[in-house]
Formats: C-alpha cells, sequence, structure tokens
C-alpha cells in the first residue's frame, strides 16, 4: 500500500493512432462522409458512392476532382499530414470541409485502404495500397480518367467488439448513410451525387442519384420530388451585415409537414451541421399551425468564419456561435411571422337558421283553421330535425324538461312510428281539394281530453296483447287486422319522411345547454312540443288498439 505510484511514460505512436483512429471515424456514415468532403474539397462535379453488401465488405467513393500528385503519395494516410491549414490560426478562415489531416489515416488503421488516383498532368494513373500504420506498401501504374477513387473493405476489422455491433446492424448503419448523402445532395450545388448498393451477385441499384443542378430548389425536386417541394415555400432572412439565412420551410397548415423529422437539414457555409437548438425553435413554431407533424427544413446559416468555431467535435459537425443568441431571436421573429394564425387558413361549416330553413324549404299552410298552433310547432320540428327510427328512444342529449312525462312506462317503438306518422299524414301543408278535407276535431278532441278506460299496468301484464301490437300478428278474424294496416301505411309513409329529411340534421344547431340564443330557444321549444305530443298520439292509439282488441 505504501509502495511507489507506478512510472508515467509515454505511448507508443502506433497505439495512441489506433486509439484516436475509433474516435474519428466511428460509424459507417463518418467513413463516407470524409470520403465525399475530400471529393468536394478537390473540386469535383461528379461523386460516385459504391456499396457492396450494404457496405459491410466494402465500399468506394469516386470522383473527377483534381486528383493526387506523386510527391504527396507517401504523406497521404500518414496522421496529421494536410494540404488545407499550416498554422492554428488559418481555423479562422478556413472554407473547406477538412483540415485536420486525420481521415485517411484513421480508415488506415481500421481496415484495408487502396487508392487510385491521377491528375491533369500525368499519363496514366497509380494505384496504392497502404498499411494500417498510414504507409505505402504497394505502388502501381494503371490506366485511369483523372480523378481518385478510394476504396475500404472490411470497416472495424481491427477492433473485434465493434465490428460485430457493425454487422448485426448494418442496416440501419446503411440508412444513416443514405440520410447523409442526402444533405450533401441538397447544398451541393453543380455537382451530380450518385449512390449505388449490390448485394450477392444482383445487379446495381441505384440509391441516390442527382443531377448536378445549380438551384437548391431544383436539387430539393430531384432528391425529395415535386409533390415535397410544393408543401415548401422560400425563407430568407437577413440577421445582420454579412450574415443571413436562407433556404425552405414547410407551409404553414396541416399536410405539409411530415410524421417525423427526418427532412430536416441545417448548414453552416454548406457545410451539414447539428444544430439542436434551432430544430427545436422550428419544431415548437412550426406546432402553431400543425401540431401532430414535423416541418421539412433546408436552412443555410451564411456567417463569416471568425463568427463561429467549427474544431468542436472530430466529426466537425458540432458548431459554436460568437452570437448565437442574437441569431436564435432574429430567427424565432421570422419563423412567427410565417407560422402565425394569420398565415393560416380554415374551413368553417355554416350553420343555417332554423326559421329561415324552415320559411325557405317546408312553409306551412296558414289557413288551415284545424290546425292551432301547437299542432304547426309540431310539424315543423317534424320536417327540420327528424333521424333514424332508433334516434327516438336516445335521451342521452336531452335536457330535463324535454323528457317524456310518462319516461317510467315502456313505448313499443312500432307504435311510437305509427303515431308520428299518422300525424305528419294529417298534418301535410300540400293543398287539398274540398271533398278531401278530413274532418279532424273529434280526432284531436279525443287525443286531449279523453283519459284511457284501462290503466296501463293491465296492458303491460298481458304480454299476447303487447306482442301483436309490436309485431302486427293478430289473426284475421280479430278486428284489430284492420287498425294494424293503417299502422303499417302509416309506418312506410313515415320511413319515408326520414329518407327524405335526414339531410336537415347537420344543418341544425347543436348548442342544447350553452347560451342559447332566440332562435334556438324557439328551437328546444319546438321540440319539447314534439316529444309531449308523440307521447299523446302514442297513448291515445295503444288505447285504440286495446279497445279493438
Amino acid at each position: 500500500m505504501g509502495g511507489a505510484s507506478p512510472a508515467i511514460k509515454p505511448i507508443g505512436k502506433s497505439v495512441v493512432h489506433r486509439i484516436c483512429s475509433g474516435q474519428v471515424i466511428f460509424d459507417l456514415s463518418s467513413a463516407v462522409k470524409e470520403l465525399v468532403e475530400n471529393s468536394l474539397d478537390a473540386g469535383a462535379t461528379t461523386v460516385e458512392v459504391g456499396l457492396k453488401a450494404y457496405g459491410e465488405e466494402w465500399f468506394k467513393v469516386a470522383d473527377n476532382g483534381s486528383g493526387i500528385s506523386p510527391g504527396n503519395f507517401q504523406a497521404l494516410a500518414l496522421k496529421h499530414h494536410t494540404s488545407k491549414i499550416s498554422d492554428f490560426s488559418d481555423l479562422n478562415s478556413v472554407v473547406t470541409f477538412g483540415f485536420r489531416g486525420e481521415a485517411l489515416s484513421s480508415l488506415c488503421a481500421l481496415g484495408k485502404l487502396t487508392v487510385e488516383t491521377r491528375t491533369k498532368d500525368e499519363l496514366v494513373g497509380t494505384h496504392l495500397e497502404f498499411e494500417h500504420s498510414g504507409v505505402v506498401i504497394s505502388e502501381r501504374k494503371i490506366a485511369r480518367q483523372v480523378g481518385t477513387t478510394v476504396t475500404i473493405e472490411k470497416l472495424f476489422s481491427t477492433l473485434p467488439v465493434r465490428g460485430k455491433e457493425f454487422s448485426r446492424n448494418i442496416r440501419k448503419e446503411y440508412g444513416k448513410v443514405i440520410s447523409l448523402l442526402h444533405a450533401y445532395a441538397l447544398i451541393a450545388k453543380g455537382v451530380r451525387l450518385l449512390c449505388t448498393n449490390t448485394v450477392g451477385k444482383n445487379s446495381k441499384m441505384v440509391v441516390v442519384k442527382t443531377q448536378g443542378s445549380s438551384s437548391l430548389k431544383d436539387n430539393i425536386i430531384t432528391v425529395f420530388g415535386l409533390n415535397t417541394f410544393k408543401c415548401l415555400e422560400p425563407f430568407n432572412l437577413a440577421l445582420s451585415e454579412g450574415c443571413q439565412v436562407e433556404g425552405f420551410l414547410s407551409k404553414p397548415g396541416p399536410g405539409t409537414g411530415r410524421n417525423s423529422g427526418d427532412r430536416q437539414f441545417f448548414y453552416v457555409n454548406g457545410r451539414p451541421v447539428d444544430m439542436p437548438k434551432v430544430t427545436k425553435l422550428v419544431n415548437e413554431l412550426y406546432r402553431s399551425s400543425n401540431s401532430r407533424q414535423y416541418p421539412v427544413a433546408v436552412l443555410n446559416f451564411c456567417i463569416p468564419t471568425t463568427s463561429y468555431d467549427v474544431n468542436v467535435a472530430p466529426d466537425k459537425r458540432k458548431i459554436f456561435f460568437s452570437s448565437e443568441h442574437t441569431i436564435l431571436l432574429s430567427l424565432r421573429e421570422a419563423i412567427e411571422n410565417l407560422y402565425s394564425p394569420q398565415q393560416c387558413s380554415f374551413s368553417i361549416n355554416h350553420i343555417e337558421d332554423p326559421e329561415k330553413v324552415n320559411h325557405t324549404e317546408d312553409p306551412v299552410k296558414e289557413d288551415d283553421p284545424m290546425i292551432d298552433e301547437p299542432i304547426k310547432s309540431t310539424y315543423l320540428m317534424d320536417k327540420e330535425n327528424v333521424s333514424s327510427p332508433e334516434n327516438d328512444n336516445c335521451k342521452e342529449d336531452t335536457d330535463s324538461d324535454d323528457q317524456d312525462p310518462l319516461k317510467d312506462q315502456k313505448v313499443s317503438s312500432s307504435a311510437t312510428r305509427a303515431a308520428t306518422g299518422a300525424a305528419s299524414r294529417d298534418m301535410s301543408p300540400l293543398p287539398r281539394s274540398p271533398d278531401t278535407e278530413v274532418d279532424r276535431s273529434p280526432w284531436f278532441s279525443a287525443l286531449r281530453y279523453e283519459q284511457p278506460k284501462r290503466p296501463r299496468a293491465d296492458f303491460k301484464n298481458n304480454p299476447v296483447r303487447e306482442n301483436n301490437v309490436r309485431t302486427g300478428l293478430a289473426a284475421q278474424s280479430s278486428p284489430s287486422t284492420i287498425v294494424q294496416s293503417s299502422l303499417m301505411n302509416f309506418l312506410s309513409l313515415n320511413k319515408r319522411k326520414h329518407e327524405d329529411s335526414c339531410n336537415l340534421i347537420t344543418e341544425a344547431p347543436v348548442l342544447r345547454r350553452g347560451t342559447c340564443s332566440g332562435a334556438e330557444k324557439r328551437y328546444m321549444l319546438r321540440a319539447s312540443e314534439k316529444n309531449k305530443f308523440r307521447s299523446k298520439c302514442t297513448w291515445y292509439f295503444r288505447c285504440q288498439l286495446t279497445s279493438a282488441n
């Protein structure tokens, strides 16, 4: 316990190389990213990415850039060897994607690296092979076009645990590569990007393909299609002198976004980066116009190189800004104006006044002396709010004053519909000739003042009679046959009335328990009169049937 502490010794260069390489290249998409960025830094106008078995066996990136001169072959894959910067102060003005000189060196340590390249000053190309330390072990001449092709075989083969994890999640890694290529395909103007995948002995399958357009609009249409672009609108914001944001955002309103945020791309001077605060801001403000989807966003922040720091993470996806708060405030104000409620449109169903509907569609013959005011109100209610037969028995949405005064007694649905049909037929608004005039005064007098001679309990305790009333199956010799046939006629007529009037249901106001206007109060009063009238009709016809039997 009291012994001397172990001596501190330097780690060997080869061990440091293997340790650090796993931090620079940590998955398939980061490896492809480094190679694509090298091609774009070389001024390529065509970049082709090829995958074998989704990248598990090998992957390569070919371009038509400037190529690599023979004098740089030996230092090409050595650690921290680069042509992009020479001093730390150069980071303030760097405009290239890569600048550390770590990509090819890390790929050498994690797999087998081969490079084929040719410059415009050479007649033939050169094929190079490297060992894990980054030293060239093979060099030979080949015929090829100007440009460079980098091939990596068996990525993570030198790290057994990570290699097994890579093979187990190869489909997921492949999806991340496609998303990464979409990001570069959108922002790379004048660059034709192609990605193919080969599985087994099958032919190449084209996964991503662009035409090398010089505008962001055309790239969006090529990558995501015209339908997606129709849901976008241009977004331009001047933050300050020399600082601006340009791109496209989803239009306000439902149906313009996506169920996931997989199509949100942010760039700083054309470099794809992760901006979690901006992503959260855009999603939060978009929910004011569409709460169930995520917006499509393609935004490029054009900022001076001295106003941000890209040398934060090994993959250069994290950025620090010198005035991040100001950028977020200006961005919030502009996006709030875009997604404000005034910019959204909503469709509202028009509800007509029940009185206007009644007077225009179903006029009542006012000069009929046989129809008094309560009967007119009941008829108007039958025409403007007729529902299906089963809704006559539903009492869930009615107020206490609309309830049936005989609610403790069971009412036959057939008798109820028959009574309604009889009342509707007798109170038809169509003009009638004098010889067809019906004297209804005795009928209404009996309806209003006659009390049943038998209590309802006697009728309820006789199941045979109740069944005859409900089903209409009484014997032909019974006196109730004639009455039953009349009820069937009323029932068929009432059924036609339901079919003709069902289209008026959606036009009636539905505010039953809230604050009501004058027209709505009259409407509810008529509903109450209608229910009371139906109950009296039901009771009267049931008594008539009982007397006939």
